[in-house]
């Protein structure tokens, strides 16, 4: 408990990710995937194969059986009020989602808005790559519902100074 591990995802459900860390296996749940709730499947998060950073947050001796959590490594967003309306962050592109459910199961991007902060942008009129560095400004949010809109661009040399 308490270890921050670095494991391949082996699979991906509705609920959450399996993973394996140096022949351990732990459970990352959904909502410990992003303290921002903007994905309603594991699946739209990661697949088999990727390389998951998080912190193993329990373990069952007796089982063997762990959970992990990528929230637990990183503070709070909302209580500090950095994912404020009108507050502009520079985070990246996680993965393009060809069926997010947030986004009536049209097309998404993934994005990291701060660390262990993701969410679905739904508006893809603009192109991204899965690492793209861009810049983001909330324009809605609830620390109810956990939840914020947003709006996109790409880092260019130009608009990074």
């Amino acid at each position: 408990e308490g270890a921050i591990v670095e494991g391949h995802v082996k699979k991906a459900a509705v609920f959450g990710l399996f993973c394996e860390s140096e022949s351990h296996e732990y459970l990352i749940l959904i909502p410990e995937l992003s303290w921002i709730a903007s994905f309603c499947s594991a699946k739209q998060f990661a697949e088999p194969g990727d390389l998951i950073q998080s912190k193993i947050v329990a373990v069952d001796h007796e089982s063997g059986k762990a959970s992990g959590s990528i929230r637990a490594m990183h503070p709070n967003p909302w209580e500090s009020g950095i994912l404020a309306p009108g507050s502009t962050h520079e985070g990246k592109v996680s993965r393009y989602v060809k069926c997010a459910d947030r986004c009536s199961d049209k097309p998404g991007y993934l994005v990291e808005i701060v660390p262990g902060g993701y969410a679905m942008l739904c508006d893809i009129s603009q192109s991204f790559e899965p690492g793209d560095a861009c810049r983001m400004t909330i324009f809605e949010s609830s620390f109810d519902r956990r939840s914020v809109k947003l709006s996109l661009s790409k880092m260019t040399k130009s608009n990074m100074e």
